[in-house]
């Protein structure tokens, strides 16, 4: 990435290049499937995620390149093997009436091992269940196979696709028809809805995703939590039901517009709008934001400026944990194409705070541990889908807490979150196994606390693969 300027090359041993987010490059590795045209991807992260997707597009016949581009200056702190390239050329079959490509493989059965890309299941199993294949076979992982699957399962079959599950094992045989309107219940996860709106994407008609009606749904207008900008307000756009990570949809909305697929929303009903898509698309995947924010965990409690870089078009929600953590009173260093916690002017904590995590429940646990090492007390809401995340994230978060000496506990849909003035100091320090329940939000929250507390104990580091597989490395810098 170019230097802008004299003055930041000041402060170059302190910039961190983080690689591209897995959610952006996941989506348009979807949207490849269903689209063939030239796409070119910069940045890319290629963490365990991202690989099952790519060898799921390897089994369906599509085909891609990766390139490695040369090493960059050696001061570039956070650079990591390069920036990777990734195209996915164009067919030259002609596509079929069926909204993907048909192939010679089509006729045979499929067997796919997902092992715990549930990112992966959800995105791929629309284009799966209304394909050419005579039958497929997912298997899941055991930790994969007890997260929610069947609302999107149910939603498929009554659009007329031919999917059964028993245990860790889907069954899809052909589909019967396809309709143009799904009903769907999402309160589980927002990326049913992304599957197919992306799904949709695809199709030579407009079809509509009608959301199931929750009438005990209040959203709680008086929270001070998030403060989205125009870019992220869907507050708006889905109404009478409970969706979770609405700026997340807001990300396929934005990826869908690059294809020429539009979307709008009214009441519980979003419409799905395709147009032929571009021949070409290029786009440099953001940095990955959810990894940023364990890096400014790091550098608040190590007193160490880190440069992020920042991108033009920001697609990623995570990036707005900025705003969660300003509510701190922690200020922050914006230059032109970097920002930073500002180390040098960290005021007085707030006693009590009322946090609204609802479009960003994947950092409740970098900001449950914030608070209880700065000892502030507070209530976080939005934990709705925490239970059915890779872990029980909610279970999680209360009982590490109180191993370490704090109080969590979950009423009335609020995590609290009661620091203990004894935090470190009741004399078993060798006693501080913290657990990760092979969950890398744990791992790489409990990472970062390790840096400032050595004598932390962390029983599984190897799940950060997930997500970031040179976390590790850059965070022991």
């Amino acid at each position: 990435m170019p230097f802008s300027s004299q003055e930041d090359d000041e402060i170059l041993h302190d910039r961190l290049m983080l690689k591209g987010s897995k959610s952006i490059i996941n989506r348009l590795l979807c949207m490849s499937l269903y689209h063939d045209v030239d796409i070119k991807i910069d940045n890319v992260n290629l963490c365990n995620d991202v690989k099952e997707m790519l060898t799921i597009l390897d089994l369906l016949g599509k085909k891609y390149n990766l390139k490695c581009d040369e090493i960059p200056p050696p001061h570039l702190w956070g650079w990591q093997g390069g920036e990777d390239t990734l195209t996915i050329p164009h067919s030259d079959t002609k596509l079929s009436n069926l909204p993907f490509q048909k192939n010679d493989l089509s006729t045979s059965p499929l067997t796919i091992y997902i092992n715990e890309a549930g990112t992966c299941l959800r995105f791929v199993l629309p284009f799966l269940a209304f394909s050419e294949y005579e039958s497929v076979t997912i298997i899941l992982g055991d930790q994969l196979s007890k997260r929610p699957i069947l609302p999107l399962i149910n939603c498929l079959n009554q659009a007329g696709a031919n999917i059964s599950i028993e245990k860790n094992i889907i069954y899809i045989k052909k589909y019967r028809h396809i309709n143009s309107i799904f009903y769907l219940n999402s309160s589980d996860s927002s990326q049913f809805l992304s599957s197919l709106m992306m799904f949709a994407s695809s199709r030579k008609l407009v079809s509509k995703i009608v959301l199931s009606i929750n009438d005990d749904y209040d959203k709680i207008d008086e929270l001070q939590g998030i403060k989205n900008d125009d870019n992220f307000n869907t507050d708006n756009c889905v109404k009478n039901t409970f969706l979770p990570s609405q700026s997340y949809i807001k990300m396929t909305e934005d990826i869908l517009k690059l294809f020429n697929t539009y979307i709008s929303y009214s009441k519980n009903e979003i419409c799905v709008t395709p147009n032929s898509p571009p021949l070409k698309i290029n786009i440099s995947s953001d940095p990955d934001y959810s990894t940023a924010c364990y890096f400014w965990l790091y550098s608040f409690l190590m007193k160490k400026p880190l440069f992020i870089q920042k991108s033009k078009n920001i697609y990623q929600p995570d990036y707005y944990f900025i705003e969660i953590i300003k509510r701190l009173n922690i200020s922050f260093i914006n230059k032109k194409d970097f920002i930073a916690i500002d180390i040098n002017k960290i005021d007085s904590f707030p006693n009590a705070l009322l946090f609204d995590m609802t479009n960003m429940p994947d950092q409740i646990i970098t900001l449950a541990f914030l608070l209880l090492i700065i000892g502030v007390k507070a209530k976080i809401h939005g934990c709705q889908t925490l239970a059915k995340k890779e872990s029980n994230r909610l279970e999680g978060i209360i009982e590490n807490i109180k191993i370490l000496g704090g109080e969590a506990f979950y009423e009335n849909e609020l995590l609290h979150i009661i620091p203990a003035g004894s935090l470190f100091d009741n004399g078993k320090r060798d006693n501080y196994l913290l657990k990760t329940y092979n969950d890398h939000r744990f791992a790489m929250t409990f990472l970062v606390l390790r840096q400032k507390y050595p004598f932390i104990n962390i029983d599984n580091i190897d799940c950060i693969a997930k997500s970031y597989k040179d976390f590790l490395v850059m965070i022991s810098r």
